[in-house]
């Protein structure tokens, strides 16, 4: 009976461990990893270059006095592309304001002189057109204002000075492809033959990203995905949404001085499921990531995925380790 009791009080501890320790209250395992946690992403290319001079130094197309945002309200339409273009600022005895334009407006279409009308999504359609209209046109522009259409035509006037720099956001996707991207400065867009807001910067990529594997590299512009162009970083997010597992996209890739196009997968395939086993010795399955090892009944057990693994020794004592670093999210 003593000898009962000392076993008794020495298991005690091991049991104590085992059940703090994940053995009853423990929690499944994670399979994903936190955000970022793979991402590498290059400092020296986050901020946007320092190149107000030749900024300065580019064409300046006309001016409009409009100044065109997103028109997107809520976070559901940020993963789509926005139907119009919200006018978020009129500039003071400008053009826009004697075609009677306002604050708040959304511009759905415009045309020059008598050629086609184009749809407006992004502020960068908008710029490209105050690029390439000619002096003496008239832009015929279809707008909405609190649900109600309206036309207008603006005369644009020759700019005299270079339109105020663009913000250099930061964006990141992780669930199909694994990149970081910032807009394209106006001189970067300007090389990569872009009009301003074009483009984007890939900054950051996933260690297991697609798009490293078929070539992409830091400081590449991003100025085509499947034959479309990139208006934006978030034109470029709202693609990468509406592509499917497995697809296969063609990346328009401009690497100073050279364009180029990569093919590259979306996203990576899950492994086939695989099992060995040696009745009442070993057994062994990997399935979906998870991996599940067995000796002698479970006498010895792990079960690991690729963030996470919990170990446990004689049925009862098990421990869990893994990756719990998070990287600092991109501001």
């Amino acid at each position: 009976m003593i000898g009962l009791t000392r076993i008794a009080w020495l298991m005690l501890p091991l049991m104590i461990i085992s059940f703090s320790g994940c053995g009853v209250f423990r929690s499944e395992l994670p399979t994903k990893a936190a955000p970022l946690e793979n991402m590498e992403v290059s400092r020296t290319r986050l901020a946007m270059p320092r190149d107000e001079s030749e900024r300065q130094a580019l064409p300046l197309g006309v001016f409009t006095g409009v100044e065109p945002g997103d028109s997107r309200q809520t976070l559901e339409d940020q993963l789509t592309a926005p139907e119009g273009i919200l006018v978020v600022r009129i500039v003071e005895n400008s053009p826009a304001v004697g075609a009677g334009l306002q604050e708040g407006d959304i511009l759905i279409e415009a045309a020059i002189n008598e050629e086609a009308p184009v749809s407006l999504q992004w502020p960068s359609d908008w710029y490209r057109l105050e690029q390439t209209a000619p002096l003496d046109c008239s832009i015929h522009v279809l707008f909405d204002r609190a649900g109600r259409d309206g036309e207008a035509d603006i005369k644009p006037v020759k700019r005299l000075a270079p339109p105020r720099r663009l913000n250099g956001d930061t964006f990141r996707e992780e669930a199909k492809v694994g990149v970081v991207v910032r807009h394209a400065s106006e001189v970067e867009a300007h090389s990569a033959r872009l009009t301003r807001g074009e483009g984007c910067v890939i900054v950051g990529l996933a260690r297991t990203s697609p798009w490293r594997r078929a070539g992409v590299v830091f400081g590449d512009i991003i100025t085509h995905i499947n034959g479309q162009p990139i208006k934006n970083p978030q034109a470029l997010l709202a693609m990468i949404n509406d592509l499917q597992k497995d697809d296969v996209i063609s990346i328009g890739v401009f690497r100073d001085p050279t364009h180029m196009t990569l093919m590259s997968s979306v996203s990576k395939r899950q492994k086939q499921t695989s099992d060995f086993k040696i009745p009442l010795i070993y057994s062994y399955e990997n399935s979906r990531g998870i991996k599940k090892t067995s000796v002698l009944l479970g006498l010895y057990r792990v079960r690991k995925t690729a963030v996470a693994s919990r170990t446990t020794l004689l049925w009862f004592i098990s421990f869990t380790t893994g990756d719990s670093t998070r990287l600092e999210e991109i501001k």
